[in-house]
């Protein structure tokens, strides 16, 4: 196929395609994959994964898969690095500014076209509320629900759990949250892509060692169990990725990829009760931590099959 680059920039969406304009449409896939990575450089072997996901059940002479990369701010930054994966026939990023844009007919027609979803970095926030309960969101949950191969880094990565840390009031740092686990910062979500396989009552977290992270991640899973979104404490989980790193769960087993570390969390027992300005006090939190090559965690069990450092908070 003839190989093209081409861009269009409107006052609420811009488009930036490399490739193909052809749409190939692909087998839905058998099973579910999903690409949670921490931030900063990217991880080449999670992309590798969910393109090879994608081409599972495609002819042998496809043209490759269609990656559709989703930002509210990119400059289609991505296009050319993902074009130079092997199997790939197109790459398109769709800059999506505004509510009006996530209900635009054009919009939605592109971003039905992936067979690879990726969500970009950027502000979690500007996903939640320009995208949430929109034409577009809809059209994510409908690929969710045929099993394209899903990623996302860094707010693209916050997102895709279903419970969130919206940053509507900006962040929130980890001494900040402890001393303070009824800060008004700490602002959660749970009603957008809330239907990521194996990702039901998951909170996530990115560039979580460089940050700082783990004890602003307690706060926010002992507000999840005050709110009462699970039944109990042992119900919830959370999955945080440092940078240069990622979690590929497939089909519901998780490993780490890339330089460092995932962490996968899971309380036993409610938090004492949440008082502002009162230190968080939330123990028996347990962790498996593992790196790549060191085995996997099957999420829906819970189980650990792996020699990696296993520990409790």
């Amino acid at each position: 196929s003839s190989s093209s680059s081409s861009s269009e920039d409107l006052p609420d969406w811009s488009y930036y395609l490399i490739g193909s304009p052809s749409d190939v449409v692909l087998p839905a896939p058998r099973t579910p994959l999903a690409f949670l990575a921490g931030g900063s450089d990217d991880v080449d072997a999670g992309f590798e994964a969910v393109i090879a996901r994608a081409l599972e059940g495609a002819a042998a002479d496809s043209p490759g898969v269609d990656i559709v990369v989703l930002s509210a701010w990119s400059e289609g930054d991505y296009n050319e690095y993902l074009y130079g994966f092997s199997g790939v026939n197109s790459v398109e990023t769709l800059v999506v500014r505004t509510r009006a844009a996530a209900n635009n007919a054009t919009v939605c027609r592109i971003a039905s076209g992936a067979d690879v979803l990726f969500l970009d970095g950027g502000d979690q926030w500007d996903y939640i509320s320009q995208w949430g309960e929109t034409r577009l969101d809809e059209v994510i949950k409908r690929l969710i629900a045929r099993n394209t191969p899903i990623g996302g880094t860094s707010a693209g990565m916050a997102v895709l759990g279903e419970y969130d840390f919206s940053a509507q009031l900006d962040t929130v740092r980890s001494w900040e949250a402890l001393a303070n686990p009824r800060d008004e910062r700490i602002t959660l979500d749970r009603g957008f892509i809330a239907s990521v396989p194996f990702l039901d009552r998951t909170l996530t977290d990115t560039h979580f060692a460089a940050r700082d992270r783990l004890g602003r991640l307690l706060a926010f899973m002992a507000n999840v169990l005050a709110l009462g979104w699970v039944r109990a404490p042992a119900d919830l989980r959370a999955i945080a990725a440092d940078e240069r790193t990622a979690a590929l769960v497939d089909n519901g087993v998780a490993r780490a990829i890339g330089e460092g570390a995932v962490y996968f969390l899971r309380p036993t027992v409610a938090p004492a009760p949440l008082v502002a300005r009162a230190p968080l006090n939330f123990r028996s939190v347990q962790v498996c931590k593992l790196r790549a090559g060191q085995g996997t965690i099957d999420l829906a069990t819970w189980t650990s099959h792996a020699p990696a450092a296993s520990y409790t908070l």
